[in-house]
């Protein structure tokens, strides 16, 4: 039994509020015109979907396989008609990226701004997650594609990374930092340190030290958010590992400062990550084609 579009749009609705009351609010149904939805589709497809609980619903392991695959199919129909209305002239649609901060903050302002110019009608939404969640996302057809600056180590099958720029993390310091002038890892062991989580496990970042024969250092955070990382470096006397173009940029250029280090640090590998089977409407892929032009011009 196929299940209806408003029958996928009802299930994925109840999966993403949690909520029978909720869910019929965001789709402008009454409470029992949402219930009678769901007992019918689950009468058709001779499965329990939904239980309720004590913090209201849940699916049940029926439901939340019909959810992700109702999920998937409701994106690839909105992408079907933008596609179409794409190919017949028109200048509307709509795109969601997934991005971590840091890529959001420097790689894709220039892309918007020169897709604007072009598509002034498409809408476009950034999500900006962390990077151990937009596979999921990007597999369940939630968003069109990702901006990543690390090639993802679990990457599902049937989707494929475009590296657009390589390079190398760099360590970063405000001007004035007492070791704003040091050009080995060993000279910064006993310094504080911060790495992004979401670029590089913690063994990694100690195994650059080890293999210059320096210990670890002993102060170490780990952060997923750039802005945090920033404050710390303008207030704190710590170190972290970055991309190059933060430290570039107009807004920071003036108080960060790249330490001239001869030891390697961790690889970058920044582009987009899209689904290999899926073929992403015209306006989309040009903001992707805008977007890994954006990173081309970056100096990484």
């Amino acid at each position: 039994m196929l299940m209806k579009t408003g029958q996928m749009r009802a299930l994925v609705a109840c999966a993403q509020h949690r909520s029978l009351r909720a869910a019929a609010e965001h789709l402008a149904l009454s409470h029992s015109a949402l219930t009678k939805t769901i007992r019918e589709l689950e009468a058709e497809l001779g499965v329990p979907l939904l239980v309720r609980s004590s913090r209201g619903i849940e699916l049940t392991r029926y439901g939340q396989v019909a959810a992700a695959r109702a999920q998937t199919i409701l994106a690839d129909l909105r992408r079907a008609g933008d596609e179409l209305a794409q190919l017949r002239g028109g200048r509307h649609g709509r795109i969601t990226v997934g991005a971590s901060a840091s890529m959001a903050f420097f790689a894709l302002p220039p892309a918007i701004t020169r897709f604007r110019e072009k598509q002034p009608g498409i809408e476009i939404e950034v999500i900006e997650l962390s990077m151990d969640r937009t596979p999921a996302l990007l597999e369940s057809g939630v968003l069109d594609f990702l901006v990543v600056h690390h090639e993802l180590p679990d990457l599902p099958a049937g989707c494929g990374h475009d590296i657009a720029g390589r390079g190398s993390l760099v360590a970063v310091a405000r001007r004035g930092h007492p070791a704003s002038s040091s050009t080995t890892l060993a000279d910064l062991s006993g310094h504080a340190w911060i790495y992004p989580g979401q670029l590089v496990k913690r063994a990694e970042f100690d195994q650059a030290f080890v293999r210059t024969g320096a210990p670890p250092p002993a102060q170490v955070m780990s952060s997923q958010s750039a802005f945090l990382t920033l404050r710390l470096l303008m207030d704190a006397e710590m170190i972290a590992l970055m991309p190059r173009p933060f430290v570039r940029h107009a807004l920071f250029a003036g108080h960060l400062a790249e330490l001239p280090l001869a030891d390697p640090l961790p690889a970058i590998a920044a582009g987009t990550v899209t689904r290999t089977g899926i073929c992403l409407p015209p306006a989309t892929e040009q903001f992707r084609q805008a977007v890994l032009d954006a990173i081309r011009g970056l100096d990484w």
